[in-house]
């Protein structure tokens, strides 16, 4: 869900590096609290909210069953889970358990030769 919340601010603020998503998860629900330049945070404020109800709506859209919620915060709170960090764990681990199974296939004996 960062990624959809990144193409949808991205191109709407003045400083699109300064973008920030984290994610409080519940059983029912997701928080994600997002995180703009000072100078961006009036395009989310003004319009009496339509923009972050808009976002908000696509976000729920994209949750299926479980309820979201999108916040324009000051500072992340400290439940919050960086989802960049968290990607980049899963992606570790998913090649540390790739290369287990690579060196767990080269220890195993061929049983087609043994066959033979």
């Amino acid at each position: 869900m960062q990624g959809l919340i990144q193409h949808l601010v991205k191109p709407i603020v003045a400083n699109p590096d300064d973008i920030s998503v984290k994610i409080i998860e519940g059983e029912a629900t997701v928080v994600l609290e997002l995180l703009v330049h000072e100078d961006d945070k009036a395009i989310f404020q003004d319009d009496d909210g339509r923009t972050m109800r808009a976002i908000s709506n696509v976000i729920s859209a994209a949750a299926g069953r479980r309820k979201a919620s999108l916040e324009l915060v000051d500072e992340h709170s400290d439940d919050a889970v960086d989802v960049a960090d968290e990607a980049d764990d899963a992606e570790d681990a998913d090649a540390d358990a790739d290369a287990d199974a690579d060196a767990d296939a080269d220890d195993a004996p061929a049983e087609d030769a043994a066959e033979e």
